[in-house]
């Protein structure tokens, strides 16, 4: 677990520098972005968690699900942001230009 706390402090360094480099600021960034960002990052560890479990003895099997329930909540977490207000869902699509056949 150290590489992962490691891992943290490493990205948490990342996304400071990139806040201040760009001038954006942390009020700036929306919390929707953020969850969906750590969903991200949690589908994509959660798969290593549960491969380096199936050699651990004793080890419950029930890791093996942690992949599956954080890319269900990534992909839900997309979906609710395709219709949220303000999204760039297909409610919010550009009509046709007028005074032109199609």
């Amino acid at each position: 677990m150290e590489w992962l706390a490691g891992t943290t402090v490493l990205l948490g360094a990342l996304v400071a520098m990139k806040l201040l480099m760009s001038g954006t600021p942390l009020a700036g960034v929306s919390l929707w972005l953020v969850a969906l960002q750590i969903a991200a990052v949690a589908t994509s560890v959660t798969p290593a968690l549960a491969a380096f479990a199936t050699v651990v003895p004793r080890m419950p099997r029930t890791v093996l699900v942690w992949p599956f329930v954080a890319t269900t909540v990534w992909i839900a977490g997309l979906l609710a942001g395709t219709f949220r207000e303000g999204g760039l869902g297909a409610a919010q699509a550009a009509p046709p230009p007028s005074g032109r056949a199609c």
